[in-house]
Order: structure tokens, then C-alpha cells, then sequence
């Protein structure tokens, strides 16, 4: 499947960003219910939170690069339907507020700074994005899986290198 593909049966069939949405914010609700014996900040809850920051994070800041995206080039309806759109948006928003109820993001692995985590997937986002339009590479004829590696690929490395210029 190629990531328009992708794209066009996630707005096509409301019901997978529902159900996706939908148990996210399950998911952070009992993790919040059960860590409250524990807290947030013991052993297996704090990457439980992790994996929702991430699942959360990145499909609501691709949502957010794709609406300006079809801003940008004058498609008001793009491949994906605006409510497709904001399901994901509203989705981070509700995950992080309610997760920050419970456990700070400085005690998170890997979320000492959140925003510049946000910073780093919206402009690597947009990045692949200008690259298709100005290069005309078609990244979204890849297959979905080879762009969900090469992102968290190029995610991986950006960290890795500000780490290093960071402890310098």
C-alpha cells in the first residue's frame, strides 16, 4: 500500500481514525486510572506514556502539516477530508492534556523537551513534503511502511546528533 493510498482509505472509511482516536484516549484514561496505585513516574507507566505521547504526537502533527500543506497549494479538500484532519489533532491534544495530569514530561524517557520533539517531526514533515513538491520525488508512491521507517530513521539521527551537540 503507498502512502496515498494510505491517506486516501484513512479519509475514505471514518471509522479506522475514529476507532484509532477513540482508543488513545481509552488507553490514556487507564493508564492514568491503574498508575495512580503506582504513579505515573514508576517503572512500566512512564514508557506506557512514552508509546502514547509517540502514537499521539506524530499522527496530530502530520495532520497539522497536511492541512497546511493543502493550504498552501490551494486544495481545499486535498487527499484527505478536512474532519479526517482534525480527528488526529484533537486526539494529541486530549492524549497530552490528559497525560500531563499525571506524570510530568521531564519524567517521560526521551521527553525532556517535548516542544523541540514537536519541532523536530513538524519540520521533518514538512521537509518530506517540500521535497516531493520541489525535487518531484515521489515519496508518497512509496510504500506506507518504507515511509514510517525513513521517518523514523531521519528522526533518529536528528536526535542522536543534537544529543551530541548538546553535551558538547
Amino acid at each position: 500500500m503507498a502512502f496515498e493510498d494510505f491517506l486516501r482509505v484513512w479519509s475514505n472509511n471514518i471509522f479506522i481514525p475514529l476507532f484509532y482516536s477513540v482508543s488513545l484516549i481509552l488507553s490514556t484514561l487507564l493508564g492514568w486510572l491503574f498508575s495512580r496505585f503506582r504513579g505515573g513516574e514508576a517503572f512500566p507507566w512512564n514508557y506506557f506514556y512514552t508509546f502514547l505521547v509517540y502514537s499521539s504526537v506524530i499522527p496530530g502533527i502530520f495532520a497539522i502539516n497536511i492541512f497546511l500543506y493543502d493550504l498552501i497549494e490551494g486544495n481545499a479538500n486535498g487527499p484527505v477530508k478536512n474532519f479526517s484532519l482534525l480527528i488526529p489533532i484533537f486526539t494529541m491534544i486530549i492524549v497530552l492534556w490528559l497525560i500531563q495530569f499525571n506524570v510530568s514530561f521531564k519524567k517521560i524517557p526521551g521527553f525532556n523537551q517535548l516542544k523541540s520533539f514537536l519541532g523536530y517531526v513538524f519540520v521533518l514533515i514538512f521537509v518530506f513534503m517540500g521535497i516531493e513538491v520541489l525535487f518531484d520525488i515521489g515519496i508518497s508512491g512509496l510504500p506506507f511502511i518504507q515511509v514510517v521507517l525513513g521517518f523514523a530513521l531521519v528522526l533518529l539521527v536528528l536526535r542522536v546528533l543534537t544529543k551530541r551537540k548538546l553535551s558538547k
